[in-house]
């Protein structure tokens, strides 16, 4: 499975799902599943957005190919205006919190750094989304990938 982190308006979804996250700002999201993210999203909003909220956000796609992807996700605006408003010291606690550890590895860190950068530059007409690619075309809902952080 993939996941791409990016910046787009609503009208740019359809040329995302033909033609993957390339062309458009974003990032690989390496490690993270929508089931996951759910709860880096409670840490971020301080609990405002519990996990199981964000996770059902993310298991309606507003955009998709198909029945077998790609699936086009919005990330909630609570999530996207605290990650927007973070400080590299908040950001660099949250990727601690989420990755269980009390030294995040690099992939989490990077993961809260690229998910803010691309926050702080959204804008009313261009909001941050996620891009699911499941290998093969096969079906994977938020609620079949493992939990964790």
């Amino acid at each position: 499975m993939k996941l791409h982190a990016f910046l787009a308006t609503t009208a740019e979804l359809p040329r995302a799902l033909r033609d993957g996250a390339d062309g458009f700002s974003g990032t690989l999201l390496s490690g993270a599943d929508p089931a996951n993210l759910s709860s880096l999203f409670e840490l971020v909003t301080r609990g405002a957005l519990p996990a199981d909220e964000a996770l059902a956000q993310l298991e309606q796609p507003v955009a998709q190919a198909g029945p077998d992807g790609p699936w086009v996700y919005g990330v909630p605006a609570p999530a996207t205006e605290a990650l927007a408003t973070a400080s590299n010291m908040e950001l660099d606690g949250w990727a601690r919190d989420w990755s269980g550890s009390e030294r995040a590895s690099a992939s989490p860190t990077s993961t809260v750094h690229a998910l803010a950068g691309l926050a702080a530059r959204a804008t009313a007409d261009q909001s941050l989304y996620i891009r699911l690619e499941s290998p093969g075309g096969r079906a994977t809902g938020a609620k079949d990938l493992p939990r964790g952080g």
